[in-house]
Parts: structure tokens; sequence; C-alpha cells
């Protein structure tokens, strides 16, 4: 009996194995009390996360945060309050209008060849992912 367990174990430890090297660990989110969904649409991942949130939860009562998709997020337009008339928002303020340029200067780069504009951010290995760069727009709202 004493040797039928670790031959046993043994049999069960390669597809444990496997088993385990391809469901990798819960992302920080999902530990956090949050679903996590990922999914691949139109030839690349994307990750979903959705909040356990309640109406008891501590909210902004004057905001909106807006998550655009890939190709919203590459075509670089400026976006005002008309073009979310549905909300009626007062203010748009794009929260990653920063990285948005780094990440129109790579594509550029990319396009043309030449890298002298960003030197220092690939020397300091501080480039965008431009596949997975999403925009985010905070839509401040005129009433709570």
């Amino acid at each position: 009996m004493n040797k039928k367990i670790p031959v046993i174990f043994l049999l069960l430890l390669p597809p444990l194995v496997v088993l385990l090297a391809r469901c990798p660990l819960d992302p920080p989110q999902a530990a956090a009390g949050r679903t996590a969904y990922q999914g691949a649409s139109a030839g690349f991942a994307d990750t979903k996360v959705y909040s356990n949130a309640t109406l008891e939860g501590e909210f902004a009562e004057d905001r909106v945060v807006v998550v655009l998709n890939m190709s919203s997020s590459l075509n670089f337009r400026t976006y005002t309050p008309e073009d979310f008339s549905e909300v009626n928002c007062a203010r748009v303020t794009d929260s990653t209008r920063l990285t948005m340029e780094l990440v129109r200067r790579q594509l550029e780069a990319q396009k043309t060849g030449n890298w002298s504009g960003l030197e220092k951010h690939v020397k300091s290995a501080m480039l965008v992912n431009v596949d997975k760069f999403r925009r985010i727009l905070d839509l401040t709202l005129p009433v709570n």
C-alpha cells in the first residue's frame, strides 16, 4: 500500500504541472474582489475587469469615466462635451493625454523608421505597448 501512493502521485504529477502552467494565478484586481474576463477579438487579447461595486459604495458624484476601445484610442482626436451629448457632460478631460502623445510619436517612428525623437524613451525602455493602449476620458457632469 505504501508503494502505491508514491506511484499514483508520480502518475498524477505531469498532468497537474500542465494544468498549473495553463492556469495563471488570478490578477491582483480579481483577488481584490473583482471578476476578470479575458477575451480575444480582432486579433488581440483584451482584458475586461468588472467591478463588484454597489450603490452603497463611495463614488465621485459628478464624474463618469469612459475607456475607449482600440480604434477610438488610436484616432487621436480631441473629444468635447458635444461628443457625449447623451450624458450632457460639462467637460471632457483626457486622463491619458500625455501617453497618447507618446503613442502617436511611436507610431510615426515605426512608420518612418526614425526613432531619434524617442531616443530617451528607447534607452530607458519606457515605450508604450501600442496594442494594449486605451484612452481614458473623465466626463464631468453638470449635476450630481
